[in-house]
């Protein structure tokens, strides 16, 4: 295996996350909903915009759908129908007929409090489908310290001021600010108010990731758990800190005697190491994993707890959390009247509740 091969991290979760899937196609497209909305019941109604109607088919597109509007996702081929239950019931007869629509579901239309089957899940509660926020948790990780390696992390109303901007580090970056979105979106499920386990932790962000190429080697690794050792060492109010590592592999790796080096050394003074199994669907000791024995290493879970496909399995994967159709804070600029969240899958979010 050459060198090149071993020593480059991806952010391989997020482009996963990104990724439509039929079954869950309208949880991975950002949506903005203001902090008092409830979810709805009613249907998406999805159509392929790569197909080119007939004159006919346009003329019955007009007729059956036209008085709802349209809907469009950013650079997605892609155009949907949201219809309330009270008016779907005919709509959708028709809908499941057309060869022009491309997916027919059933499902809530999510907003900011509607979705976090994860931290129920988590709580200990029954999977019964949407779960409205309300599970209390014994702690809410006040006084402790999350650190999240990754692309950064945006301020974002989720966060309530929690980022301590100065303990975070950029490595050859001008801050410590999100600049692909990955980072915010896994800060999110770990500490944000609605949407993360440890509401009230402090998040450290340190924005290890290319902006340009989006990869890093293992020393960036290293260099960033020998910082956090040192805030450990020498801040006393560090001392109680989880290092989450939401980074996966573009390939099969061989880990680093270094890495595990410096695994060791940080556990020793305290901290807890949470790592994403990654996204292959398949051994993880082949991607990083194996002989990291001061880490967690968390696969993906789905709301019937079983391994989600894309999920790495094996002997090298201590625990599986829920890891698809998770809600997390969109990177972008925001104000305190309408906030952006987004919904997807992957072993990057599943870390996050492994700790």
């Amino acid at each position: 295996m050459q060198n090149s091969q071993t020593s480059k991290f991806t952010r391989s979760e997020s482009d996963l996350a990104r990724e439509i899937n039929k079954d869950h196609l309208h949880r991975h497209i950002s949506r903005r909903a203001t902090d008092d909305q409830e979810a709805q019941l009613g249907f998406m109604i999805v159509f392929d915009e790569h197909k080119d109607l007939t004159l006919e088919e346009k003329e019955d597109y007009n007729s059956v759908f036209g008085e709802f509007e349209t809907k469009t996702w950013s650079g997605l081929p892609l155009s949907y129908l949201e219809i309330p239950e009270s008016l779907s019931e005919d709509v959708i007869q028709e809908a499941r007929l057309k060869t022009y629509v491309k997916i027919v579901e059933h499902e809530l239309s999510y907003t900011s409090k509607a979705y976090y089957w994860n931290k129920g899940r988590i709580g200990g509660t029954e999977n019964t489908g949407a779960y409205n926020g309300d599970v209390e948790f014994e702690g809410n990780g006040h006084g402790v310290h999350i650190y999240i390696l990754d692309s950064g992390i945006d301020d974002h109303p989720e966060f309530e001021n929690r980022i301590d901007r100065d303990l975070s580090k950029h490595y050859s970056r001008p801050d410590s600010f999100d600049c692909l979105g990955h980072g915010t979106q896994v800060a999110g499920v770990a500490a944000g108010k609605k949407t993360g386990i440890a509401s009230a932790a402090t998040l450290v962000s340190y924005a290890l990731l290319d902006c340009d190429n989006r990869k890093i080697g293992q020393s960036a690794i290293v260099t960033a758990l020998n910082d956090i050792k040192g805030d450990i060492q020498n801040k006393p109010y560090v001392n109680k800190v989880v290092i989450n590592i939401s980074l996966g592999p573009t390939g099969e790796l061989t880990t680093e005697e270094s890495t595990l080096l410096a695994e060791s050394q940080v556990v020793e003074e305290g901290a807890v190491i949470v790592r994403a199994a990654g996204n292959t669907g398949g051994d993880a000791c082949l991607y990083g994993q194996e002989g990291m024995v001061n880490s967690l290493s968390v696969g993906s879970s789905t709301p019937d707890d079983e391994r989600a496909e894309h999920s790495n399995w094996g002997p090298c994967v201590d625990l599986f959390a829920p890891g698809i159709n998770i809600t997390f804070p969109m990177y972008e600029q925001h104000d305190d009247s309408s906030v952006s969240y987004g919904w997807g899958r992957g072993t990057s979010f599943a870390a996050p509740l492994g700790n």
